[in-house]
């Protein structure tokens, strides 16, 4: 029993020497060699202790003499050094650090939350989007000049969709995908006033979804199926959207029947409003979207093209543009 106190305290004291021989020679390497007496005398101290701890008779073998020095003298001699000379706090942390490691631990948390806390509260400021990156707003200006750089803009971007006269307006399409209600296609356009200024220019964004087919569908409603949301429209939606008044007065499709081929054709014309356009944009985002036409004697499904994809955000864009410069800035 006796021998297992003593080899206790070995470990004990040997453990404490190593982790105060460690601080001590890392605390000379930041302040310099010579230039931290606590840190000399601790260093000494401690190798001293090491060597006792180890063999006690090993220092009285190098003085030939019979001198065994106590582990706990060694102790008492190192703290009274340090609180003399103030270093006894900062040694103190130092052990703490280095033996639990619990400091880096925390400073590394703060650091990743503070870095979290950052990122999120840069998230929340900016408004980034592919108008404002353009514009290369990258701190608050006055309106009138945000407003002159948005109508530049507009102008630049509705003057690469394809223009026709129409009535007196004028209508904007995207020039990847051709104007053909006569197949499987959504194709959006804007329709516009005309541009003497861009300031009182006037612009309605619409939509038409058509079905092309040996077999009349007598559609319905639809479903539409984007990348994390689906979405369907009836015949009333669709005619609140439209603004055709009593369902019963008016139907929902129109129907065509070349003599050529023989095939039927509907289609579904709209403006919509802001959550059809959440719904248009949600589709621009998306990588794969799909639709499916439900109608009273038949259905169909099928997934859009990527030229109708593009041409969809060819057209958002510029009508997002046009929202944003004619937004009142107490609203923004």
């Amino acid at each position: 029993m006796r021998y297992f106190k003593i080899i206790v305290n070995r470990v004990l004291f040997f453990v404490f020497f190593m982790s105060t021989f460690t601080i001590a020679k890392s605390l000379m390497t930041d302040s310099g060699l010579f230039s931290n007496k606590a840190a000399i005398i601790m260093l000494v101290t401690s190798l001293v202790g090491i060597i006792n701890t180890i063999n006690p008779f090993v220092i009285g073998k190098v003085t030939n003499t019979r001198l065994r020095p106590s582990n706990a003298i060694l102790l008492l001699i190192a703290i009274i050094t340090l609180a003399t000379t103030g270093e006894l706090t900062k040694m103190a942390s130092s052990v703490e650090r280095k033996i639990t490691g619990q400091t880096p631990k925390l400073e590394k948390e703060i650091a990743e939350e503070v870095k979290k806390e950052t990122e999120t509260k840069t998230e929340k400021t900016k408004v980034v989007t592919d108008t404002s990156k353009e514009v290369g707003h990258k701190k608050p200006i006055d309106e009138k000049k945000q407003k002159k750089e948005l109508y530049q803009l507009l102008s630049k971007k509705i003057d690469n969709l394809e223009k026709d006269d129409v009535n007196g307006h004028l209508r904007y399409s995207s020039s990847y995908l051709e104007d053909n209600h006569r197949s499987n296609q959504v194709y959006p356009y804007l329709v516009t006033s005309r541009r003497d200024d861009m300031e009182d220019l006037t612009m309605n964004l619409w939509i038409r979804y058509s079905y092309a087919g040996e077999d009349a569908l007598d559609l319905q409603k639809f479903t539409i199926q984007t990348d994390t949301m689906e979405y369907t429209m009836d015949a009333y939606d669709v005619r609140v959207d439209r603004d055709l008044g009593l369902p019963k007065e008016i139907d929902e499709t129109e129907e065509t029947k070349p003599e050529a081929d023989g095939s039927t054709w509907e289609w579904v014309e709209f403006s919509p409003n802001s959550d059809k356009l959440e719904m248009l944009r949600d589709m621009a985002s998306s990588k794969h979207v799909s639709l499916h036409y439900k109608g009273r004697e038949g259905s169909e499904s099928r997934e859009l093209k990527e030229v109708e994809l593009v041409a969809l955000r060819q057209v958002l864009q510029v009508y997002d543009i046009f929202l944003v410069a004619n937004t009142p800035e107490d609203t923004k």
